[in-house]
């Protein structure tokens, strides 16, 4: 072979090749319309345009949007980020299984009822299950030191968690209760709220629901749910996230504990970012106490915050 001469690529070649380059792949939406604009205008000037209006006219597809309209962090008094979400709002979060991570070093109370045959566990002084088996009595006090989070997983607890041989481990059991107490379990059923599996990578988890939707009163007061015949937990540590977009800007929370929701400004959001007067208020109290801003100043700022001030 002396020589070969390549044909031509066709528009829809060239438009296919641009694509699978410059996105994450074409769709036939994508191909058949750009290779009609480059069937037109030509080549250069098709791809320019695309480009532009990819920067300028396209809105994002953010991967944070989407993570975090479903994401669902613990969270604990001391977080200044957010609050807890309330039993009673879309997306609060129910668990079968008795123990989670949060009750790690919290302690166990075991009381053995011998009508019922069984144990009555409370955590951190909270009524949590009944079960019908319990670790060694002469392992007390009961302090949880791991926890594996599904039905059957191991939970090590005893009396000294760096100790092995003063710690045991327990199949973490199912939330059950033999005489339902109103005050602590609400009997709910799908006309008025709908559950949802959790979703994970292995596909849905049965052991955990998510609120979708409650189409009625809530009528949850206490911490456990019973719905078809199984008792679930409300998760009562995960994070209610704020949507904080240009359109719909989150309003400042009504306890001063909570951050106020604010984003560091971006290239993605820098044209549209608000100045919000209630989350750096102009008029500052009375008693306000001034100080130099020096050199001394600047490091405070920086050992207790950790983040970088620039004067």
């Amino acid at each position: 072979l002396d020589s070969y001469t390549m044909a031509e690529p066709m528009p829809a070649e060239r438009a296919a090749r641009f694509l699978m380059m410059a996105s994450f792949g074409p769709t036939r939406e994508s191909l058949h319309g750009l290779t009609a604009v480059m069937t037109e205008a030509g080549v250069e000037h098709s791809i320019a345009t695309w480009v532009e209006n990819q920067m300028n006219h396209v809105p994002p597809t953010l991967h944070r949007a989407y993570w975090r309209k479903r994401v669902s962090p613990r969270v604990f008094p001391s977080a200044l980020t957010g609050g807890a979400r309330p039993v009673c709002e879309v997306g609060s979060r129910f668990h079968v299984y008795a123990f989670t991570k949060a009750d790690i070093g919290k302690a166990v109370e075991a009381t053995f009822d011998d009508a019922a045959g069984a144990y009555t566990l409370s955590v951190g002084g909270e009524l949590r299950t009944e079960a019908s088996v319990f670790v060694p009595e002469v392992l007390a006090p009961f302090l949880v030191c791991a926890v594996d989070e599904r039905l059957g997983g191991d939970v090590k607890m005893g009396s000294d968690c760096k100790n092995k041989a003063a710690v045991a481990t327990l199949a973490n059991p199912a939330i059950h209760f033999a005489r339902a107490d109103a005050d602590h379990v609400a009997t709910v059923d799908e006309s008025t709220h709908v559950f949802v599996e959790l979703s994970s990578r292995s596909g849905p988890n049965p052991e955990v629901l998510i609120l979708s939707a409650l189409l009625g009163e809530c009528g949850i007061v206490g911490a456990f749910v019973q719905l078809k015949g199984k008792f679930y937990r409300h998760d009562r540590h995960r994070l209610a996230l704020l949507e904080n977009t240009p359109d719909s800007p989150a309003a400042p929370p009504a306890s001063s504990r909570h951050a106020c929701p604010v984003v560091p400004r971006t290239f993605l959001n820098e044209k549209t970012c608000v100045e919000r007067p209630e989350c750096a208020p102009l008029e500052y109290p009375t008693n306000t106490h001034y100080f130099t801003l020096d050199e001394a100043a600047l490091r405070a700022f920086y050992t207790r915050s950790g983040k970088h001030v620039y004067f």
